[in-house]
């Protein structure tokens, strides 16, 4: 986390606070660590439901956007909501698709026994995303991002604040790093163990590719990584050299720049190869710009 002063010097930036990443919790069983996860994530749904109108939630049946909701609708019942009210809302397809998960929304819904607001999608025509690409100097965002305009304008008729799942899965579904941190510790038994229930889990191959990735790969020097990252671009561009046509190759050396610059430095205290994996998604690019275009899509609806 980082604060910016500006004065006539111009701005001064300072960071405040980064996450200790050796902090540990003194329990032996799961059932505790379960608990305090509990008690945080109430706390975090409690304080974020702050508001003088009623509360808005996305629920699209998936884990995260149901696990806030449920958790709402819970402090609601106990009184320790900090909002009069709670609705829910989600996006009404019509097709039979694996995309749609209209029947899962409502299962939550019936579940609490609370009504869900079925809002059709919305699908901008392609000149609305020109338009944004030239308001905000930026590429514009995505269609599964933009589906949810209709939704946020609906809400935005009785509530202010509109909580979603957004990025849960991201920082919760972990990583396959236990292959590389098992591989360190030449920690033969549990790389097995390991191994062997992603065997019986994904096949053989699929384990097999995993234990490479995710284990031997990670462990090599910096500059094998770099050679092997330039071997598999030369082999993608001989087989799909027309995949990025659409960008010049001044953008395609612009982007090679930055993706250098900006490649993340981690501390020397990160050793283990799990923090790394989360660090990355924290500080990543890609993360900043899809949560600040939510924010900004959703102040444009008033919320």
């Amino acid at each position: 986390s980082h604060r910016m002063e500006v004065n006539v010097a111009g701005p001064r930036i300072e960071q405040y606070w980064a996450p200790d990443l050796w902090a540990t919790l003194p329990y032996t069983r799961d059932e505790e660590y379960i608990e305090h996860y509990r008690e945080l994530y109430t706390d975090a749904v409690r304080r974020m439901s702050r508001t003088h109108r009623p509360l808005a939630c996305e629920v699209s049946g998936g884990l995260d956007s149901s696990a806030v909701f449920c958790m709402a609708e819970h402090l609601r019942r106990s009184d320790k909501l900090l909002a009069p009210a709670i609705d829910g809302y989600t996006l009404a397809f019509t097709d039979d698709s694996d995309a749609n998960e209209l029947a899962y929304a409502r299962i939550v819904g019936d579940y609490l026994g609370v009504p869900i607001h079925e809002i059709p999608p919305t699908f901008p025509p392609l000149d609305w995303y020109a338009d944004s690409a030239r308001r905000y100097r930026e590429f514009p965002g995505f269609p599964n991002g933009s589906m949810s305009i209709g939704l946020q304008q609906a809400a935005a008729r009785k509530s202010r604040v509109l909580l979603t799942g957004e990025w849960g899965d991201a920082l919760l579904q972990g990583s396959r790093g236990y292959y590389a941190e098992e591989l360190a510790q030449r920690n033969w038994r549990r790389l097995y163990d390991s191994f062997k229930i992603d065997v019986s889990t994904a096949g053989a191959r699929e384990a097999t590719g995993w234990l490479l990735r995710h284990g031997a790969i990670p462990l090599l020097p910096p500059a094998i990584h770099q050679g092997l990252r330039q071997v598999v671009r030369r082999i993608r561009r001989s087989e799909t050299p027309d995949a990025l046509y659409w960008l010049s190759p001044a953008m395609h050396q612009a982007i090679e720049v930055r993706r250098e610059r900006f490649r993340p430095q981690h501390a020397p205290q990160v050793r283990r190869f799990c923090q790394r994996d989360l660090l990355d998604i924290l500080h990543s690019a890609f993360t900043a710009q899809v949560m600040e275009r939510i924010e900004r899509q959703g102040a444009h609806a008033g919320l």
